[in-house]
């Protein structure tokens, strides 16, 4: 093998110089077979060294379990069984009769404020016709 000089490894490098070209030049014996099997190994080192597609499968790394997508959802918004189950997921347990108590007690909070509003809101329609029938009959006086 001869010693090549620095522009000889430059060009090699910056692919000037084929790998046959490179080592015809460094004076390898059978240059095109070394040549080719440089390629081959670039492209699939595995096959190169003769590793089969079984001997690969079993040395690669085990797959990472696959997550389910990442859900954003407020716990309010959920219905009683829904939530219990997401408690559970989390590692709290909760006595399901009481959230679905909690939702019931909830749920007539929520009607007895809409029916109080409601009725408020009746109460000021009716006095402001009141009003205006009052202004209506009251004579207008002269001065």
């Amino acid at each position: 093998m001869q010693n090549l000089n620095l522009k000889e490894l430059n060009d090699r490098e910056a692919g000037i110089l084929s790998p046959v070209d490179y080592m015809e030049e460094a004076g390898y014996t059978n240059p095109k077979e070394l040549a080719k099997n440089s390629v081959i190994f670039q492209l699939n080192p595995a096959m190169a060294v003769g590793i089969t597609p079984e001997e690969k499968e079993q040395l690669q790394p085990p797959q990472k379990e696959e997550k389910p997508p990442s859900v954003s959802i407020g716990y309010a918004d959920l219905p009683p069984d829904a939530q219990i189950q997401l408690l559970a997921q989390i590692g709290i347990q909760a006595n399901p009769q009481m959230i679905i108590a909690e939702k019931i007690a909830e749920k007539e909070n929520n009607k007895k404020e809409f029916d109080l509003k409601k009725a408020g809101q009746e109460h000021s329609q009716k006095i402001n016709e009141m009003t205006v029938k009052n202004n209506q009959e009251k004579p207008e006086t002269k001065k």
